[in-house]
């Protein structure tokens, strides 16, 4: 008797390792086809039990049940504590559980309501095999925790769509090194790495997603171990109609890619509310040394994105960011606080095309190193166009410029051609053009457009593209405050890198850029020389080769005429 027990508590030892280990999430291999740690074959003795809290209902799986036995649409496994929904399946999910998990078949398309779930396992919570198309609808609150390497909700790499919609709340946790939603941790020795699924949130969802290593919606951390590899998303995320969601991410970014990946596409329109949050990388965007894919911004959406080395929407640290599109009557709040721009690229990153247009109401702010609008710290930006009715406050910091290049960077094109700009550059940086130390750029404004920028003192403005000259046309040498600044010498004349001639007594001067009439007053510097202040109760009026007047007025507004 005493052997056979032994023998009988050795077996259920086995029995219940062995249901760890299959319910376990583990490291997603890349290279094989899917992930089957999760989508078990029923293969095991399973309860046999009613499948259903609700009599007369099959398809509504209670995970609180004490035994399940599987319905039309879907399985139980209970050597696994696996539900594994089936390919055409409607099936509604309730109840709480610390031990059972919910997979759905390789490439099948299935929709399932989650009704006032609670999922807290050590493995992933909802796994969604290669090939998948699911539609999840949302009912009540839910919940759902996963474990180490394991997203909340977990796609395969070869999944093909998530759809989150319903009227109901999620709040999604992943594991360590994993997205809320999206990819666990991904390991391959493949050269090339594909995240496909896409995932879209709609409706009048309310989710809030959190990842740790991973982008709290988006891809987990991915590895390769080949000598060189491209890891890429083509799988695009989309939060459109009424859908509220909140993003968060320690280790990647709040939507989008996770060290080492890139972010996916990112699209959010008509009335949808997002806060994407990240301690280490883009709010949206990009992660370490990964680049931001495309960002577009529309409609009525309000965001909202906290980067730190990275963009607050672009870049990633090391990474350049993608085309971003602000349209629409949207409204964007975008900040960085560690090296990366606004809006645009991250530190080191460069920040690609940035187009903003219509309605949009915008304020940028980098408050480390970067452009409020356009390259992170010794980034570059792309072209930056702006346009219509636009309300734009772009902030840059610590040699990073208004609008246009960080520090050490310059900038692409810069045409302003509507809307009202409010543009700060940071020590020793341009309000509009390149960052500090990066040259200088002539931004293209056309009259449609009302520049506002602060009043600035020659001893706060490092004039690293400006020449000084005494009035008897000689050259004088720069005078080097401890700061890297320039004073002006009393009487002289400034000449500005675009050929302008500037003069602190009442005239009209020639230049090739074309005629500048100044009234009395100190000069005072807003951004590269482009625009231009005197004292406090005087006006300067600029006339282009064009025949069109600029005025600035004494509060540092210029209007168009």
């Amino acid at each position: 008797m005493r052997t056979i027990s032994r023998l009988a508590l050795s077996v259920l030892l086995i029995c219940a390792l062995l249901a760890l280990a299959l319910s376990s999430c583990g490291v997603q291999n890349a290279n094989a086809d899917e992930q089957t740690s999760l989508a078990v074959a029923s293969t095991a003795v399973n309860d046999t039990q009613p499948s259903s809290a609700i009599p007369g209902d099959p398809n509504t799986v209670d995970l609180s049940a004490s035994a399940l036995s599987g319905g039309p649409d879907w399985s139980y496994d209970g050597l696994a504590s696996l539900v594994t929904v089936k390919d055409g399946a409607n099936v509604t999910v309730t109840g709480t559980t610390t031990t059972r998990s919910v997979a759905v078949d390789a490439d099948a398309t299935a929709t399932i309501t989650l009704k006032d779930v609670s999922i807290e396992v050590s493995g992933a919570a909802i796994m969604l095999n290669s090939g998948t198309d699911v539609t999840l609808t949302l009912a009540g609150s839910s919940t759902l925790k996963s474990g180490v390497d394991c997203a909340g909700i977990q796609q395969d790499i070869n999944a093909k769509q998530l759809t989150i919609n319903g009227d109901g709340s999620l709040d999604v946790t992943g594991g360590s090194d994993a997205a809320g939603i999206g990819t666990g941790h991904v390991v391959s020795s493949d050269s090339t790495i594909e995240i496909k699924g896409g995932i879209t949130i709609a409706g009048s969802a309310n989710v809030t997603a959190a990842g740790t290593g991973g982008a709290g919606i988006g891809s987990g951390l991915v590895q390769s171990t080949a000598n060189s590899n491209t890891i890429k998303t083509s799988g695009a995320i989309t939060v459109q109609e009424n859908a509220t969601v909140i993003a968060t991410s320690d280790g990647g970014a709040g939507i989008g890619g996770a060290s080492g990946g890139s972010g996916a596409n990112v699209s959010i329109n008509g009335s949808a509310t997002v806060t994407a949050t990240s301690s280490s990388f883009a709010g949206i965007g990009g992660a370490s040394g990964g680049s931001g894919g495309n960002v577009t911004i529309g409609d009525n959406a309000n965001v909202t994105a906290d980067g730190a080395a990275g963009a607050g929407i672009g870049g990633g640290p090391a990474g350049s960011g993608g085309n971003i599109t602000i349209s629409g009557s949207a409204t964007v709040n975008a900040t960085s606080s560690s090296g990366g721009a606004g809006i645009g690229g991250g530190s080191a990153g460069s920040g690609g095309n940035i187009t903003i247009s219509g309605n949009a109401t915008i304020k940028a702010t980098s408050s480390g190193k970067g452009a409020g609008i356009g390259g992170g710290s010794a980034g570059s930006s792309g072209n930056i166009n702006i346009s219509g009715s636009v309300n734009v406050t772009a902030t840059g910091a610590g040699g990073g410029a208004g609008i246009g290049g960080g520090p050490n960077g310059t900038s692409g094109a810069i045409n302003i051609t509507g809307g009202s700009i409010y543009a700060a550059g940071g020590s020793g940086a341009p309000d509009i053009g390149n960052g500090a130390r990066g040259g200088a750029v002539r931004p293209n404004i056309s009259a449609g457009a009302q520049i506002t920028t602060p009043t600035r003192d020659l001893s706060h403005f490092s004039l690293g593209t400006i020449q000084i000259l005494l009035p008897d046309g000689s050259s004088a040498p720069r005078d080097e405050n401890a700061d890297g600044s320039v004073s002006l010498p009393n009487g002289g004349t400034v000449a500005t890198f675009f050929g302008l001639t500037i003069t602190t007594s009442d005239s009209t001067t020639i230049a090739p850029d074309g005629t500048i009439t100044l009234g009395n007053g100190d000069i005072t510097f807003l951004g590269d020389g482009t625009f231009i202040h005197l004292g406090n109760s005087s006006t300067c009026k600029i006339t282009w080769p064009d025949g069109s007047t600029t005025t600035v007025t004494s509060n540092g507004t210029q209007n168009n005429n």
